[in-house]
C-alpha cells in the first residue's frame, strides 16, 4: 500500500496539484486512507456476508467516531492493527448477540462506558503528540459525540431495541480497553 500512496502521491505533485514538499504529508494521508478503506471494506463485506451489515455499521460508527477523538491503542504495522481489527469487530457483534442482560444493566454500563472514556481521554500516540488547542477541540468534539451516543441509548432503550443497545455497550467497554491498553503502551516506549 505504501507503492500506491507512493503513486498517488507523487502523480498529484506531477500535476503541480500541491508541492513537492508536502510530499510526506500527503503520501502519509494517501497511505492511511488506503488502509482504512481495505479494513471498512473487508469489514462490511464479512458482515454482510454473515447476516450482520446493520450492527458493524453501529459498532463502525460508535468505535471510529469515539476514537478520532478519545485516542487508543495504536499498532507500529498496519497488518497488525488490521488483523486486531479483523479480530475485534466480530468479536464484538459475537458478544453482543450472545450477551443478555437486562434493560437497565446494559443502560448503566453503557452510562459507565461513556464517563470511563471521557475521564481516560485523551490517549496521545508518542508519533503523533496533541498540543493544548488540539486537545481542547478533540475534547470538545468528543463531549458532543459522547452526548449523542448517550441520547441514541436512552431511546434504544426506550423504543427495547435491546440488541442494538447491548452492541453499543460492548463497543464502549472495548474502546475504554483499547484507551488504557494504548495508556499503558504509550508511557512504555
Amino acid at each position: 500500500m505504501g507503492r500506491i500512496a507512493d503513486k498517488l502521491t507523487c502523480y498529484i505533485i506531477s500535476k503541480d496539484m500541491i508541492p513537492e514538499e508536502d510530499y510526506e504529508l500527503y503520501c502519509y494521508g494517501f497511505l492511511t486512507g488506503l488502509e482504512l478503506l481495505v479494513f471498512l471494506l473487508t469489514s462490511l463485506l464479512l458482515s454482510a456476508y454473515f447476516g450482520k451489515l446493520s450492527e458493524c455499521i453501529v459498532f463502525l460508527l460508535v468505535f471510529i467516531s469515539i476514537r478520532s477523538f478519545a485516542g487508543g491503542l495504536h499498532l507500529e504495522r498496519f497488518i497488525s492493527c488490521f488483523l486486531l481489527s479483523c479480530t475485534v469487530l466480530p468479536g464484538t457483534l459475537f458478544l453482543s448477540a450472545r450477551l443478555s442482560l437486562q434493560y437497565e444493566w446494559t443502560l448503566l454500563l453503557t452510562v459507565g462506558g461513556l464517563a470511563a472514556i471521557r475521564f481516560i481521554a485523551p490517549v496521545d500516540n508518542h508519533n503523533r503528540p496533541t498540543d493544548d488547542a488540539e486537545q481542547q477541540y478533540f475534547s470538545r468534539k468528543l463531549n458532543h459525540i459522547l452526548l449523542l451516543i448517550l441520547a441514541a441509548s436512552v431511546m434504544m432503550q426506550l423504543f427495547r431495541l435491546d440488541g442494538y443497545l447491548t452492541l453499543v455497550m460492548v463497543t464502549l467497554q472495548v474502546i475504554m480497553w483499547s484507551m488504557l491498553l494504548g495508556k499503558i503502551k504509550d508511557k512504555a516506549e
